[in-house]
């Protein structure tokens, strides 16, 4: 995801060939033993989730939307544990719910473990308890990584796209079922676009500062007035800049699991241009969603500014299939595939 900017070098356009989905994993027959093969009369399972926020930044929210989906799954609990220390303002959804955030983290007493990025670390070598592993990035593999390490480590792993799915295969050393959920967009708490734009080109360049600072002199070069984004904002005041601006130039890296800012843009109705990222390719699609140009300055700025200079019927074209996008990678689906992964902890096929 956007904030998860993981760089990695194993090559993610193999084939899909071997990619398993959700329902295609092959079953496993539930043991009597089986902690999580319960009778309906018992009470829920319990799925543990953890955290450590220094900031609310887009690996959190992902792991927070994936929390909702549990809580909203019935026979599931969901509790969490916020490490002290981590951020206690409005920015942390989890403050809203003290009822579901424990202060001791204590995986032996769930049913399901919940981990993403580095929690593995708080995990015991020898716990007997079932994980799902959220993989968000291409630190997971890549070599020297602490999180290409805890592949080894028996888990469900859902990744944010079939790319990284593919990479992560490709290490030969993930144990346990890998799969593919496309990160889902929550547009319900998406701020009003307003009635005119005015902002050109808004540059977004948190993650390559150097390169928006090319682009927007190119781009002031040409008579086009840029705003570049080069430090971390809330998300809510982003949204906003993306309300007003007539077009969003997303940067990137190249090796990342899922930028959700390009998506952001095109819920918000601004024309997108971002070059490529291998975790975007399935919805950021040259002339249909958005523009895709080589990734240098030059290249960038010159795709901006044809955006800005598209006829009515082009413009509308291509608005038209970035709303496709963002209708294909909303949040019901992604709510809808966890279950079912929740649900094969349940009939026993994962375990």
């Amino acid at each position: 995801m956007d904030h998860a900017a993981d760089a990695g070098d194993t090559d993610s356009r193999a084939s899909a060939s071997s990619r398993r989905r959700i329902g295609e994993l092959s079953p496993v027959v539930p043991t009597a033993s089986s902690s999580l093969h319960r009778d309906a009369s018992h009470e829920c399972r319990r799925i543990l989730f953890r955290r450590e926020i220094r900031s609310m930044r887009g690996g959190h929210l992902k792991v927070w939307h994936y929390f909702r989906h549990a809580m909203a799954t019935p026979g599931w609990s969901a509790s969490i544990h916020v490490v002290p220390g981590s951020c206690d303002d409005e920015s942390n959804p989890w403050i809203s719910l003290p009822d579901r955030c424990t202060p001791c983290w204590d995986p032996s007493r769930a049913d399901v473990l919940f981990l993403a990025g580095h929690d593995w670390a708080a995990v015991p070598a020898d716990t007997q308890v079932p994980a799902i592993n959220l993989i968000q990035g291409f630190g997971h593999v890549t070599p020297g990584d602490p999180r290409m390490g805890y592949l080894r480590r028996s888990a469900v792993r859902i990744c944010v796209s079939p790319e990284l799915e593919d990479a992560v295969r490709q290490t030969g050393l993930a144990n346990g079922p890998v799969l593919t959920i496309r990160n889902g967009l929550d547009s319900s708490d998406f701020p009003a676009v307003p009635a005119s734009r005015d902002i050109d080109v808004l540059v977004l360049g948190v993650k390559e500062p150097a390169l928006a600072a090319e682009v927007s002199a190119q781009l002031s070069f040409r008579g086009v007035h840029a705003r570049p984004c080069t430090e971390f904002m809330r998300r809510e005041d982003l949204l906003r800049l993306l309300g007003r601006s007539h077009c969003v130039v997303a940067l990137p890296h190249l090796r990342e699991g899922f930028f959700l800012p390009a998506l952001e843009a095109m819920a918000m109705g601004a024309l997108v241009v971002c070059p490529d990222c291998i975790g975007n390719r399935s919805f950021c699609r040259e002339g249909v969603s958005c523009f895709v140009p080589e990734r240098t300055a030059a290249g960038i700025a010159a795709a901006a500014v044809d955006a800005l200079m598209l006829d009515g019927r082009k413009r509308s074209a291509l608005l038209e299939g970035a709303r496709a996008s963002v209708t294909e990678l909303g949040l019901v689906r992604e709510a809808e595939q966890f279950r079912e992964v929740l649900a094969g902890f349940v009939s026993g096929r994962f375990r």
